[in-house]
C-alpha cells in the first residue's frame, strides 16, 4: 500500500518557529512558512511518498461547548505588545499556509473545519483511509496513539521514534483503543482537563490490566470517579462527533509551483534539491512556550 502522511501542521508550524521563525521579507514574516515547506519535503523523503494530508487547528470552540474550560489554562498568561505582535504574525503565517501556499504549490489536501482541532481531521482521514494506504500520523501529541492499528502508526519528528500497535502494546500492556479511556481516567493538563485526583496514566493504566488490587486507594478512586471519566471521554475521544469525512485528491506539486512560492517568500531557489537563503532581517520575538494557541 502506498504510504499517506497525516500531518499535524499547526505542531510543525511550532516547530519551525524555534528554527527558521525570526526570517522574515520586505517586512513580512516568511520563516515559519519556509521551515514548514522544508519539513514536509523531509518528510516525504524519509517515507519515500508523495501523499500529504496537512491537518490544521481551526478553534476548539466544539469541545469548549461541552467544558468551557477546555484549554482555558492557555490563555491566562499576558502578553507584552511585542509578544502580541508576533503571535499575530506567527498566526498570520499559519493562515498564510492554509489559505494560499501550499494549495499554490499544488498540494490539494489542506484540510481545516471551524470549531475542530487537527486531530479530529487526522482522525477522520484515518478512519476512512486506513484499509487502502499506509497511514504515518506526523506529530507529538500522544492523544493521537488511540488511532494506532494495523496499516496506522506515529511518527514523533522531535524524538525520530516511530510508534506503532505493537511498540505501543509492550510500553504500556494495552491495546491503543483503550489509550482514549486511559487518559479520561488521568486526565490531561496541557488541554486543561482535569482527571481523577492522585491517579496517574500508569496507575490508570493498572486499572485495565488487572494490576491494580481492588482494596487500594486508587481503585477505589477510579471506581468512584466514573463520572470524571465519561466526562472527559466526551474531549479526548477522536474525532470529536460532527467532524467531516474528508476527500482525498491527488496532489500536483511542481517545482515550477513551488520555486515561484519560495520566490515570492524572499528564498533564492538552487537548481539541485535545497534552498539557499538570503540575509533575512531578524524580527521576532522568542517568547513562545512549547504548546499549541487554538483561539
Amino acid at each position: 500500500m502506498k504510504t499517506l502522511l497525516l500531518l499535524d501542521t499547526n505542531y510543525l508550524c511550532y516547530r519551525a518557529y524555534y528554527t527558521t521563525g525570526h526570517l522574515s521579507h520586505e517586512g513580512m514574516g516568511t520563516g515559519v512558512m519556509y521551515g514548514v515547506i522544508q519539513a514536509v519535503e523531509s518528510l516525504q523523503d524519509l517515507f519515500d511518498t508523495k501523499r500529504v494530508v496537512f491537518a490544521f487547528d481551526h478553534g476548539c470552540g466544539k469541545r469548549r461547548e461541552l467544558f468551557p474550560e477546555y484549554k482555558a489554562n492557555r490563555r491566562k498568561k499576558e502578553l507584552t505588545e511585542e509578544e502580541q505582535e508576533s503571535l499575530k504574525d506567527f498566526r498570520k503565517q499559519i493562515n498564510g499556509l492554509r489559505d494560499k501556499y501550499l494549495s499554490a504549490m499544488g498540494y490539494r489536501n489542506v484540510f481545516h473545519q471551524k470549531g475542530y482541532e487537527a486531530d479530529d481531521v487526522i482522525a477522520s482521514v484515518a478512519e476512512h483511509q486506513r484499509r487502502t494506504s499506509d497511514i504515518v500520523i506526523v506529530s507529538s501529541d500522544k492523544d493521537l496513539w488511540q488511532l494506532l492499528c494495523h496499516g496506522v502508526r506515529c511518527f514523533n519528528p522531535q524524538t525520530k521514534q516511530i510508534t506503532t500497535e505493537k511498540s505501543f502494546f509492550v510500553e504500556w500492556g494495552i491495546y491503543p483503543e483503550i489509550w482514549s479511556h486511559v487518559k479520561s481516567i488521568a486526565g490531561d493538563v496541557s488541554d486543561g482537563i482535569p482527571g481523577i485526583v492522585g491517579v496517574g496514566l500508569k496507575t490508570a493504566t493498572k486499572w485495565f490490566t488487572g494490576g491494580l488490587g481492588k482494596d487500594t486507594k486508587a481503585y477505589r478512586k477510579i471506581d468512584e470517579g466514573i463520572g470524571i471519566h465519561n466526562r472527559n471521554m466526551k474531549l479526548i475521544r477522536l474525532p470529536f462527533p460532527g467532524v467531516e469525512t474528508f476527500k482525498l485528491r491527488e496532489d500536483k506539486v511542481t517545482r515550477e509551483k513551488r520555486e515561484k512560492v519560495l520566490a515570492e517568500l524572499g528564498f533564492k531557489v538552487r537548481r539541485v534539491r535545497g534552498v539557499k537563503k538570503r540575509k533575512k532581517e531578524s524580527s521576532r520575538v522568542g517568547f513562545f512556550s512549547q504548546r499549541r494557541e487554538n483561539d
